[in-house]
């Protein structure tokens, strides 16, 4: 869902032309790498059994895309 977030904002971007968008846009498709990083270490812990540091893992490479979408988010409202 995450990353059809940031590429659903990738294409906004695209179709209205905001100069905003190098910065915004690129951040984005780095977080939906983020986000793809974290579903695949999040599927690994889960056909592991009891492997803790895979689902840690998997939690802080999900919450670092988070924030990076809220400095994404806090861009385009003060900054456009």
């Amino acid at each position: 869902t995450m990353i059809g977030v940031c590429i659903t904002v990738i294409t906004l971007f695209k179709v209205t032309e905001t100069h905003m968008a190098t910065f915004a846009d690129e951040i984005l498709g780095i977080d939906a790498f983020i986000f793809i990083i974290s579903c695949f270490v999040s599927y690994m812990s889960l056909r592991k059994d009891n492997n803790r540091k895979l689902e840690w893992f998997a939690d802080v490479v999900f919450f670092t895309g988070m924030f990076v979408m809220v400095f994404v988010v806090i861009m385009i409202v003060f900054l456009a």
